[in-house]
């Protein structure tokens, strides 16, 4: 959706919150945003942290057990995207499976 904007992407900074911030270290974060595009952000905190802005978002995310059991685990979680503002404040949400032609338009408006 970042490409359809042309010139104004470069007004927008996505992006990426962990809910997993035992397994999202900084290192796997990076690695995770880069190979997505490289101009994603990715974040990470505490565990305290995470659990913070997931409750501020109504985000959400849980693990559950790997097909492959042992240690290997599973993260439920929501994809939501959601819009701020250059002051932090909430804009707008969209769902993950709105059209890249909508999250565009609603992004193109909000930059212009």
């Amino acid at each position: 959706a970042i490409e359809e904007l042309g010139p104004d992407a470069a007004k927008l900074q996505p992006l990426f919150i962990t809910v997993d911030p035992e397994r999202d270290t900084p290192e796997v974060m990076g690695s995770f945003t880069a190979a997505v595009d490289p101009r994603i952000v990715g974040l990470t905190g505490s565990p305290q942290q995470i659990a913070a802005v997931s409750e501020a978002y109504g985000a959400y995310g849980v693990a559950r057990q790997g097909e492959a059991g042992g240690d290997d685990y599973l993260m439920d979680h929501g994809t939501h995207i959601y819009i701020m503002n250059p002051q932090g404040q909430f804009v707008e949400g969209l769902d993950s499976d709105t059209p890249t032609s909508g999250i565009a338009a609603t992004l193109g408006e909000l930059v212009r």
